[in-house]
């Protein structure tokens, strides 16, 4: 109902998947201490897929947004070349294109961060974080999961920066170079030198 809060709420949900888990596990005769200690487990389990998706979802939000103002940003700058040589509007949509690797590269950390930041305030502002608390959730373990988190945002950090940002970004300037001013690219290991024909 209306006068139910947030924090309510979540602790029910909270307590209600954990009591249907264990009930699913009852048929295994545990001992009566061990009841106890698979329920604490659960409920860390539940809670820690709660903090994840709060996490996933506020950081995809903000990645999104950043991503988007962005190449905003370069489509805007690049309608300053249009028609310029060659240079049509596909290959401006292929170059704001191919740079959004890069952008990813760039913006992901602090989109993590903000993310972070504002779904761990959501959870503070609407006691959440207290009804963890109570249920058993120390500030260690809270930190440790959200330090996987990062682990795995980090990872996709990573992939993106060695392996797709730095050929997209040359192809990218490769496309825009000849379009404009038909001068042919060749790729060193040093660098992209351009040549004319």
């Amino acid at each position: 109902s209306a006068g139910i809060s947030r924090a309510t709420k979540f602790f029910i949900w909270m307590v209600g998947c954990a009591c249907r888990d264990v009930c699913v596990v009852q048929c295994h005769a545990l001992a009566p201490h061990a009841h106890q200690t698979l329920f604490a487990e659960i409920s860390m389990n539940v809670w820690r897929g709660y903090l994840s998706r709060e996490i996933y979802g506020a950081t995809l939000f903000v990645f999104v947004a950043f991503l988007a103002l962005f190449a905003f940003f370069d489509l805007i700058s690049e309608l300053g070349e249009l028609g310029k040589g060659g240079y049509r509007l596909p290959h401006v949509l292929a170059y704001v294109a191919l740079l959004i690797p890069a952008h990813v590269y760039e913006l992901f950390p602090i989109a993590v961060l903000i993310g972070t930041l504002y779904a761990l305030a959501r959870l503070a502002g609407n006691s959440e974080y207290t009804v963890m608390r109570a249920a058993g959730l120390s500030a260690t373990r809270m930190a440790f999961s959200i330090a996987g988190l990062g682990a795995i945002f980090a990872l996709v950090t990573f992939v993106f920066g060695e392996f797709i940002a730095p050929p997209a970004e040359q192809l990218a300037n490769r496309i825009r170079s000849q379009a404009i001013t038909g001068i042919v690219a060749q790729e060193f290991r040093s660098g992209l030198w351009l040549k004319d024909d």
